[in-house]
């Protein structure tokens, strides 16, 4: 073989084993958000847009992104939170740095370089995959020098005429939260009509001393879409205003809910042969339910209206004085045999008349499981 041949075999050689290293793709950011509690005793606005931002607050933030040629979980972290003034101007080092995949950041009161408020942040992430590649996102945040405020609703009956609970709480990043000032208002649906917003007592949360709960019971005198407002006023004059809608609903009718004894089919009897005690021991309604919510005083209780149809009578006696939740029935007091009903109706403030026919044994109204008459057709013994 010629030398130029043997050269030319050699190379063709040589480049047959050469290995060329790929280019390494650097991780994509495609977000980052904060992350909101799920503890459902936190009431502060939280938004993942960092929205309602205040100085002292503890924000945690993650990140969602994508390595094109590498493991997602093979990824390093270097987060930093910087300290600025309205017109942009930041201190030069960090207030905050991290290496955690989702860590909670304390947003500074003021600037290390001037001693000012902090007005504003810049949130910084450099992402690296596990060759060095990387990728960096940054968000900044205008600051809210109002007060912090949340405002919630007590998740219970929200009905026309009983009591709502709406809760406020509240801080100062700039100095004690003793020092806001709260107002409250109410919008009718209509524009016009009247309400009822009276203090109530709340339990502070001793884990968060630098915010405080505030409390109103709120009544609505008709039903539709209310909205209510809290108004927090700092030292300074600075104010947040939060609102919160609340769907009122109409009173509706009061339910028996469980009655004993059990009442008899259609067109049977239920024999008794010693005294017994009939009884209506559950109403469900949201505002006169039975048994009576103790310590609630726009609260009511159900009324209990008995008759009885005597063996052989056309026309049911009401049984005067009966106005409890149950009734005993002495079959001593029959001829054994005797076929007699007894029949208990129940109503809430409204006192709605049931308008069943007399023979119906149970009076349904919406929805059909909603019964306002129990019949019991007994047969003494």
């Amino acid at each position: 073989m010629t030398p130029v041949r043997l050269l030319a075999a050699l190379g063709l050689l040589a480049t047959g084993c050469l290995y060329i290293d790929p280019i390494n793709q650097h991780p994509d950011i495609m977000s980052v958000t904060r992350q909101c509690p799920v503890d459902p005793g936190s009431f502060l606005p939280c938004d993942p847009e960092f929205q309602d931002l205040h100085r002292g607050d503890a924000v945690a933030v993650a990140a969602t992104y994508h390595d094109p040629d590498g493991n997602d979980h093979q990824v390093s972290y270097h987060w930093q939170l910087f300290a600025c003034s309205a017109d942009g101007s930041c201190d030069s080092g960090a207030a905050v740095d991290s290496t955690d995949a989702t860590p909670t950041l304390t947003i500074p009161k003021a600037r290390a370089l001037t001693g000012g408020p902090v007005q504003m942040v810049h949130l910084n992430l450099d992402l690296f995959d596990d060759r060095g590649a990387r990728d960096s996102a940054l968000r900044s945040v205008i600051i809210n020098d109002g007060p912090s405020l949340g405002v919630h609703v007590e998740p219970t009956s929200q009905t026309m005429g009983g009591p709502i609970a709406v809760f406020a709480t509240y801080g100062d990043p700039d100095g004690e939260a003793a020092d806001v000032g709260l107002v409250w208002s109410a919008t009718p649906p209509d524009g016009v009509a009247t309400y009822m917003l009276a203090d109530r007592m709340v339990i502070q949360n001793p884990d968060d001393p630098a915010h405080l709960t505030a409390g109103k019971t709120f009544v609505a005198s008709i039903a539709g879409d209310w909205q209510v407002t809290v108004t927090a006023t700092d030292a300074s004059g600075k104010q947040t205003v939060k609102s919160v809608a609340i769907a009122v609903l109409p009173d509706r009718p009061p339910c028996i809910a469980q009655w004993q004894p059990i009442a008899a089919p259609d067109g049977t009897a239920l024999p008794i042969s010693a005294p017994t005690l009939f009884q209506v021991p559950l109403v469900d309604d949201d505002l006169d339910p039975y048994p009576a919510m103790p310590g609630q005083p726009l609260l009511g209780a159900t009324a209990f209206a008995w008759s009885i149809l005597r063996p052989g009578a056309t026309v049911r006696q009401p049984l005067v004085g009966a106005t409890g939740n149950s009734v005993a029935l002495d079959p001593s007091a029959f001829t054994p045999g005797d076929i007699v009903e007894l029949r208990v109706e129940i109503a809430d403030r409204t006192h709605t008349p049931v308008t069943c026919d007399d023979g119906d044994a149970v009076c349904p109204v919406s929805p059909a499981t909603c019964i306002q008459r129990q019949t019991w057709r007994v047969e003494t013994r």
